[in-house]
């Protein structure tokens, strides 16, 4: 009885989280194309509120949570669930290997001989967030069979990303 309480508040907790994502993802679009953006980037990037920019706090601070919650998922999907074997692993890689690729040539496309072009690993990572937010938005209305497939190609995408990331990134792995 603990496991299934403990299983809906934490249904309930990533529906909002996968809102709040949302929201803020058309608030940060509106506030960028509106008079205000020279109010936001001095939030996001002056020292107004800590010693450092809050954008260093995000990065730095909160982006560790992220991946050590990705790293977890990885973890129990590798060793329990649906990376555990290669048979049922390989149709949700290979969709994962597409949704790493097709984004960053659209980045590339969109990009290519400007100065952003180095941002190419913020496409493969954030499209599966949207799509795991949506679907949790949407999870009553969704096959079982697809919600296992989608659950699997995020772990799959995001382990494919902090590998990217790892190479890309870092100067020692």
């Amino acid at each position: 009885m603990k496991n299934l309480e403990r299983y809906r508040r934490s249904i309930k907790s990533e529906a909002l989280s996968s809102v709040l994502l949302l929201i803020c993802t058309i608030s940060a679009l509106c506030i960028a194309n509106s008079s205000y953006e020279g109010i936001y980037n001095k939030i996001i990037f002056d020292n107004l509120f800590f010693r450092f920019p809050l954008n260093e706090f995000i990065n730095d601070f909160l982006m560790f949570f992220f991946f050590l919650n990705v790293g977890l998922e990885i973890k129990e999907n590798i060793l329990y669930g649906n990376l555990s074997s290669i048979k049922k692993a390989s149709f949700p890689v290979i969709g994962s290997i597409g949704g790493v690729i097709v984004p960053a040539i659209i980045f590339f496309i969109f990009n290519f001989r400007t100065d952003y072009i180095n941002g190419f690993c913020i496409p493969i990572s954030t499209d599966i967030a949207f799509a795991v937010g949506i679907f949790y938005i949407f999870k009553n209305h969704i096959n079982p069979q697809a919600r296992l497939f989608l659950l699997t190609l995020a772990v799959v995408d995001d382990l494919i990303s902090i590998l990217v990331i790892a190479i890309f990134f870092t100067q020692d792995i």
